[in-house]
């Protein structure tokens, strides 16, 4: 099975090479499947949040924090681009848990930076230190001459596989791991992919997006069996083919990976 996966992912990457910068990492519970330039930075995007998403799960569950903690979004703090805060002015406090929801299921950047203001932005880079592939340098929709975030393909792949791996219980996962499955950006990996009319099948994602980037780290759990995919692209030739790589190969994964499950 590994190998026709591995065969069919290196023609597909064969396929998108001209018009993409690619950056691929494929692995399971036990370990890497497939890596194609995975330790290769790029601009993060919003996939600088899935770190930040890990780092308050362990402030939770080490009771550095309070989920229900209610946070004051002061009109000052809000910024724009992705999400919903931006929306709601009259709305001034937040909990933890809330903010955390809107930073992964519609990407919400005021919510991130208020997330990362707390932590602290200094406390967050030297959490880093622990995992490789990521650099943090500054908040998002702020720019700053030469900071920039950025992260590898690796890094993210297992990062969501941590988060994944986090909770001790099922219900707790399920929590954990909701604002992945209600992730709004579902044109990526999971494009070609209907759950509803795959039984037993849960996506969970996280998309970054910027001008000619197109990056999505996805866990498909296929009746309880996990395989978590990150690829992230830069478009080299201005033709929007990245969505159109991710989407392929998110069905190409599912289809080789399970192709004993889900005939």
């Amino acid at each position: 099975m590994e190998k026709a996966l591995q065969t069919a992912i290196a023609n597909l990457i064969a396929t998108y090479q001209a018009e993409l910068e690619i950056g691929l990492w494929l692995g399971d519970t036990s370990g890497t499947i497939y890596d194609f330039q995975g330790e290769k930075f790029f601009s993060a995007a919003s996939m600088i949040k899935l770190p930040i998403y890990l780092r308050y799960l362990e402030a939770f569950r080490d009771d550095e924090l309070s989920s229900e903690k209610e946070i004051l979004v002061e009109a000052e703090k809000i910024v724009g681009g992705a999400g919903y805060l931006q929306l709601l002015p009259t709305k001034k406090h937040w909990q933890l848990q809330e903010l955390m929801t809107a930073m992964i299921a519609v990407s919400d950047n005021t919510a991130t930076n208020l997330l990362l203001e707390i932590a602290g932005l200094e406390s967050m880079q030297t959490w880093l230190q622990a995992f490789s592939g990521i650099q943090l340098q500054r908040f998002l929709m702020r720019p700053l001459p030469r900071k920039e975030n950025r992260m590898t393909a690796t890094a993210a792949g297992q990062m969501l596989r941590r988060i994944y791996q986090f909770s001790d219980n099922q219900a707790q996962q399920a929590g954990d791991l909701q604002p992945f499955l209600k992730q709004q950006f579902r044109e990526g990996l999971p494009g070609l992919l209907d759950e509803q009319e795959i039984v037993g099948l849960n996506i969970y994602n996280k998309t970054g997006r910027l001008d000619r980037i197109e990056h999505d780290a996805a866990c498909f759990d296929y009746q309880g069996q996990p395989v978590f995919i990150a690829a992230f692209t830069r478009d080299l030739t201005g033709r929007g083919q990245g969505i159109m790589f991710l989407r392929q190969l998110g069905e190409l994964v599912f289809k080789n990976y399970f192709a004993d499950k889900s005939k």
